[in-house]
């Protein structure tokens, strides 16, 4: 990850995604001549610079869009569709962490587009909005949460991709994104195992959800 010279950084301006800041203070440790891009509420992505090589986006999405800003509401606006992102992100290297880029990804790579060089992820409920909505589809999901648990599970993916981050500038490979994220979250799993404060069903929880993000992590590296 080393080797790329020009890299944009995404991260649009919502509440809700303020516990990533963290993440974006090491990236631009990491690429000190990085562009930081903080798109308000109502501002589409609409150009990206030709030289871009590496875009790394951090922020809420779905299957078929990348949000941007949030308005005080909560309510929030398109960054990105399937054919903007198509258009925008072609020949780029790209780092999606918003929920569902997988299948984000895939959808754009069926219109004309060239991607070699991503890392995308799964199902990542970080607010209660997003957990309660998949428990009305399974009302057995996650039904041990709670702020504590949220917490730790946020923190914990911050670390995580912090680390993943650290590891893939060290090796120049988005593996070592993989590798570098997987070291965290097995550790924090160990130390889930070892609270004698939660019980069983919480600890099981939070370890499965961890776990799905872990493997819920796609990359595919030609650098």
């Amino acid at each position: 990850m080393k080797s790329f010279n020009n890299v944009l950084i995404i991260y649009p301006q919502d509440s809700t995604i303020d516990f990533l800041q963290p993440i974006v203070n090491k990236l631009l440790r990491l690429f000190p001549k990085g562009q930081l891009d903080r798109p308000k509420y109502g501002i589409p992505l609409q150009s990206i610079d030709d030289e871009t090589e590496l875009v790394i986006f951090l922020g809420h999405g779905t299957t078929r869009k990348l949000y941007g800003g949030a308005n005080e509401n909560g309510d929030k606006f398109k960054l990105c569709d399937i054919p903007n992102g198509a258009r925008l992100l072609d020949n780029c290297a790209i780092v999606l962490f918003s929920c569902n880029s997988y299948d984000y990804l895939k959808y754009m790579q069926g219109n004309p587009v060239t991607i070699k060089t991503f890392i995308v992820f799964g199902d990542i409920p970080t607010d209660w909005g997003h957990i309660r909505h998949n428990q009305d589809n399974d009302n057995s999901y996650w039904s041990e949460c709670d702020d504590e648990q949220l917490d730790y599970y946020k923190n914990a993916l911050v670390e995580s991709a912090i680390y993943g981050f650290i590891k893939a500038s060290k090796t120049d490979s988005f593996y070592g994104f993989y590798k570098g994220v997987t070291h965290i979250i097995n550790k924090k799993i160990n130390s889930i195992i070892e609270n004698n404060k939660w019980k069983k069903n919480k600890k099981l929880q939070l370890i499965e959800r961890l776990i799905d993000f872990k493997h819920e992590i796609v990359y595919a590296d030609e650098l």
